[in-house]
C-alpha cells in the first residue's frame, strides 16, 4: 500500500483500490490527488495481476467534489 497525504493505493488481490484520502475538502481534486490518480492507473496498467480498479473516496460525506 502507498499512503500519501492525498491518495492511497492498496492492491486487494486482483483489485488495485485507488482512495483519495482529503475527506476534510470533500475529496476535492488538486494536483496532488489527480498526480496521486495518474500513478496508481500506471501501477494497474504495469501490474499484469490486476483486473479492476476502484476509484474511491475517504469519509462519509462526499466521494469527490
Amino acid at each position: 500500500m502507498t499512503d500519501t497525504t492525498a491518495v492511497i493505493t492498496e492492491k486487494r488481490g486482483q483489485a488495485l483500490w485507488i482512495t483519495i484520502n482529503r475527506p476534510e475538502k470533500r475529496n476535492a481534486l488538486n494536483g496532488e490527488v489527480i498526480a496521486g490518480i495518474a500513478r496508481g492507473y500506471r501501477a494497474a496498467h504495469d501490474d499484469k495481476d490486476v483486473r479492476i480498479i476502484v476509484l474511491t473516496g475517504a469519509g462519509d460525506k462526499a466521494f469527490c467534489a
